[in-house]
């Protein structure tokens, strides 16, 4: 897998995206089955890469995002999951997104709504040891953010968030 920033070559099919919510020095992950992650998953049959960016937001964590900005994608090749399953093609990018102007909504765990266990704001220097799979590349990517002005993000409803998530510094 590599990180690329722009747009993914137009003959790589897009076969899911990444959610990447950077507030006040913390980023947004979803407890799913394998662990701790940031929202994303599977762009639906005739969907855009944004469409799905915006439902998994919604369904993982019930956090909607003023704005979500294209910012790179990861170029994957998967040799061993290719043909045992074809959710994902051979080669293939993951779309990432950068979330902002946050709308946080309660968030009462699993339900027929909801993809996820859970979701919490997790300080950027404990990501390492909560996120399931924390890479460098994952590290990279977050570097990347915060170099386009991504800690500055504020959530435009402040009383919800600080009511629904108590980890986040005010």
């Amino acid at each position: 897998m590599t990180f690329c920033v722009g747009q993914p070559p137009a003959a790589l099919p897009i076969s899911a995206v990444n959610v990447y919510a950077v507030v006040k020095g913390t980023l947004l992950l979803t407890h799913v089955q394998r662990g701790w992650d940031t929202p994303g998953g599977h762009v639906e049959s005739g969907e855009t890469a944004h469409a799905a960016a915006v439902r998994e937001l919604w369904e993982e964590t019930h956090v909607r995002a003023a704005r979500l900005t294209r910012f790179g994608h990861l170029q994957v090749h998967n040799l061993e999951t290719a043909p045992a399953s074809q959710s994902y093609p051979e080669k293939a990018a993951i779309v990432l997104y950068a979330a902002e102007d946050l709308e946080i909504m309660p968030f009462d765990g699993p339900s027929t709504d909801h993809e996820s266990s859970d979701r919490a704001f997790v300080p950027l220097a404990d990501l390492a040891t909560i996120h399931h799979n924390w890479t460098p590349m994952k590290q990279q990517i977050i570097e990347y953010i915060l170099e386009r002005g991504g800690r500055h993000t504020v959530p435009s409803r402040l009383w919800e968030y600080r009511q629904v998530s108590a980890t986040i510094p005010t």
